[in-house]
């Protein structure tokens, strides 16, 4: 899980223009690869669940509506991204428990704070063209579109982990990493993950009143 997911986007070779980095797909399957490895060796906590045979229908038909395609071989990157995706979802409802779901997003929270800072030196021209990218500023995630929904997924488990903090070590590192995610999404321009930041604020205050509010009746 940290391999496929903390480490992935991190990876990058220079001269790769594409919004899927093959060394990033690459080590994304060398995770799924070794988590597969441990689950036949040590076994599966859990069966699998409907959830993973639905992916699994949506993975073959994407597979099955690229064959007729004028160029197949175009398809082969993003049917190899969605594999890894699908593969995961299975290693993390069979294979893993609530502690390991929780290490995992919280290795991804930090390497965000790392890719985050990368993309705010982008923004500002510094060494913007060092990484590859179809559109800055990026990070390492290959476009500002990715970038931002990258960062845009991890912010509220950041303010999470800021909120539920007991070290003043620990609050000072989720400050961080929320600050520079926070820019970070602002600085792609992604109205999207704009959107989906404020969706998620009107939510979370709406559950707060709910919740807070029945507790005091």
């Amino acid at each position: 899980g940290l391999i496929t997911v903390a480490f992935a986007p991190l990876v990058f070779v220079d001269r790769i223009n594409r919004f899927t980095a093959l060394p990033q797909l690459w080590v994304a399957l060398l995770g799924v690869l070794l988590g597969c490895v441990c689950i036949s060796v040590f076994g599966a906590r859990r069966s699998t669940k409907p959830v993973l045979l639905a992916a699994a229908g949506f993975f073959f038909l994407q597979v099955v509506s690229a064959i007729p395609s004028i160029s197949p071989s175009l398809g082969v990157v993003p049917i190899t991204t969605d594999f890894v995706y699908v593969s995961f979802l299975l290693l993390v409802v069979t294979g893993f428990s609530e502690r390991d779901i929780d290490r995992t997003i919280t290795a991804s929270a930090i390497v965000c704070g790392g890719i985050s800072l990368v993309g705010l030196a982008q923004y500002y021209e510094i060494g913007r063209h060092l990484i590859p990218t179809s559109g800055l500023p990026s990070g390492t995630l290959g476009h500002r579109n990715i970038g931002a929904a990258y960062a845009a997924a991890l912010l509220p488990y950041i303010v999470l982990r800021f909120v539920h903090s007991e070290k003043k070590l620990q609050d000072v590192l989720w400050a961080v990493c929320g600050a520079l995610t926070l820019a970070f999404v602002i600085a792609t321009r992604s109205r999207a993950a704009w959107v989906a930041l404020l969706v998620g604020v009107v939510v979370a205050v709406a559950l707060w009143v709910r919740t807070f509010g029945s507790e005091g009746r």
